[in-house]
């Protein structure tokens, strides 16, 4: 359950990652760029992800909600973006990870699944 529950009609995921896309182009974060200019665009927007990645954490060991909610999100967007700069599908990393996990044997230690 959300703790921030959306008043209005809450967006498909779909229509969620094309606004976050337009809006990374709006943005200038999704431009095409070549050489060493892909690779530093690249490594800002990796660094991106690592910098939000990092405040859901904060925000976790804090239990602070709102800010974990918040950090979720941002952390989802840094990973759209960065999908889109290597044009790859958010939806299609996240299909290649679930399938390499759906069977895997693993087993619950400390809170922690670790592979069998």
């Amino acid at each position: 359950m959300a703790f921030n529950k959306p008043k209005n009609k809450i967006m498909t995921f779909n229509e969620l990652e094309e606004k976050v896309i337009i809006w990374g182009k709006q943005k200038g974060l999704i431009v095409k760029k070549e050489g060493s200019e892909r690779l530093v665009q690249l490594y800002a927007q990796t660094l991106k992800v690592q910098e939000e990645t990092g405040e859901l954490c904060r925000a976790i060991l804090k239990g602070d909600m709102p800010l974990t909610e918040d950090s979720i999100g941002d952390s989802a967007v840094t990973l759209i973006l960065l999908c889109e700069l290597l044009g790859l599908s958010f939806e299609a990393c996240l299909e290649i990870a679930y399938k390499e996990i759906a069977n895997r044997k693993t087993k619950l230690v400390n809170g922690t699944l670790i592979k069998e």
